[in-house]
């Protein structure tokens, strides 16, 4: 007996299932010369006919029958397994962990919401949080980062996903006890909130024709976003946050936009894992709905 090759065993069960080789040829998306051609390379393996074949129909030989009773449980069982493994089914499932800052909750909750309503098979599993993620140790399949500049790892794998902005916002309760300023260079001698020890701000009018270095001083000091607005609310100063960020208070009347015609872009949002491009289904459609859900925008 020679070698036999698996998929021409399964070949061989498809066409005693179906019938016929046309027909086993439709199921399995060959040709009907590729079902032949295995049925053929089976018989010269086993060293006898498994099939009779006639223009009009098939039938098995008594080895070919002895072989279809003896093989079709485990290739219907094989096929059962194959097709239940999460990388291979039609709708994507498994469980997907994401890693990314604080500060992404006010967008990202709406997108998760939405991925959540469309792929019912796939559990998403967030950890937000602003200290740094190991990957690797944690397990974590996608990391949602902000940064200058593009983010480099002889691991790591990362895909630009839009611009981040930054507005300058106070409370009106500021703005009627001290003023708004009406141009970038009127900053100075306003109290300011800071973030992340980010003195300087390169501020470019709405037309990007024109730009300002803004060197800030303020009193108070923070690294989260949620303190700093809500500092803004109770009147501590003018500081600058992500539009998403503010744009509840805005639209309730508790922050109003500082400088209207001027923003700046001071980041991107960066997809990263570790290893090449190649994703597992249940990441890679996340992350396509998560570019396709940002495509255009800027946070």
């Amino acid at each position: 007996m020679g070698t036999i090759d698996l998929n021409d065993v399964n070949v061989f069960v498809t066409v005693v299932e179906a019938g016929s080789f046309s027909k086993a040829a439709d199921r399995l998306k060959l040709r009907k010369s590729s079902v032949s051609r295995a049925i053929t390379r089976l018989e010269a393996a086993l060293g006898g006919r498994i099939l009779h074949r006639t223009t009009r129909r098939i039938a098995l030989s008594t080895a070919g029958r002895a072989l279809y009773d003896k093989v079709r449980n485990d290739v219907l069982s094989l096929r059962r397994s194959v097709g239940e493994l999460p990388e291979l089914e039609v709708e994507p499932s498994g469980r997907v962990k994401v890693t990314c800052a604080l500060n992404c909750e006010p967008f990202l909750a709406e997108i998760i919401t939405r991925f959540a309503s469309r792929y019912e098979a796939i559990e998403l599993e967030l950890r937000l949080s602003n200290d740094y993620v190991d990957l690797v140790a944690e397990g974590v399949d996608l990391a949602l980062r902000f940064s200058t500049t593009r983010l480099k790892g002889a691991s790591l794998t990362a895909r630009k996903i839009c611009p981040s902005t930054m507005h300058l916002y106070a409370s009106p309760a500021y703005a009627a006890r001290r003023g708004l300023p009406r141009s970038p260079r009127d900053l100075d001698g306003h109290d300011m909130v800071l973030y992340s020890r980010k003195s300087d701000l390169v501020l470019k009018d709405e037309a990007g024709s024109s730009s300002a270095h803004v060197f800030m001083r303020g009193r108070i000091l923070c690294d989260d976003l949620a303190f700093l607005r809500a500092a803004l609310v109770n009147g501590a100063g003018i500081g600058y946050l992500p539009p998403y960020f503010a744009e509840a208070e805005v639209a309730t009347g508790n922050l109003v936009r500082v400088l209207p015609r001027w923003s700046s872009q001071i980041s991107t949002l960066w997809a990263v894992w570790v290893g090449g491009r190649q994703l597992p289904r249940r990441v890679a459609v996340f992350l396509e709905f998560l570019v396709e859900s940002l495509k255009g925008r800027t946070i």
